[in-house]
C-alpha cells in the first residue's frame, strides 16, 4: 500500500511523508496547527531501523521541511517517530534503492 498522501496528527503539529517507499530521499512536511490549544512550539523526529536502532534524529526543530537523505539507508523498513510536546506517532517508512 501507498501511504503517501496520509497525513500525522501530532501534538498541534501536521506531518506528510513523501515519497514513501524513498529511494535517495525523504521530505517531511510539517505544518503547525494554530488552532490546536497547547500546540507544541517544536517537534523532534527520530527514524529508527527495524533493529530499533536510532539512524537519524533532528532534535528540536520546527523547520517545515526536511529533507532527510536515505541514500546510505540500506532497503528495508523502518519507522519514523514524530514527538511534539508529550505526544509522539509513529509512521512506517520503507527504503527501496
Amino acid at each position: 500500500t501507498n501511504v503517501s498522501g496520509s497525513v500525522i496528527n501530532c501534538g498541534g503539529w501536521y506531518f506528510s511523508i513523501s515519497p514513501n517507499p524513498s529511494d535517495d530521499y525523504v521530505d517531511i512536511t510539517a505544518t503547525k496547527n494554530e488552532q490546536a490549544e497547547n500546540a507544541s512550539e517544536y517537534y523532534e523526529v527520530k527514524i529508527y531501523n527495524s533493529l530499533k536502532v536510532a539512524v537519524y534524529e533532528t532534535g528540536k526543530t520546527k523547520n517545515p521541511v526536511l529533507r532527510i537523505n536515505t541514500k546510505q539507508l540500506q532497503n528495508g523498513i523502518y519507522f519514523i517517530h514524530f514527538t511534539a510536546g508529550k505526544q509522539t506517532e509513529v509512521k512506517q517508512l520503507v527504503v527501496s534503492h
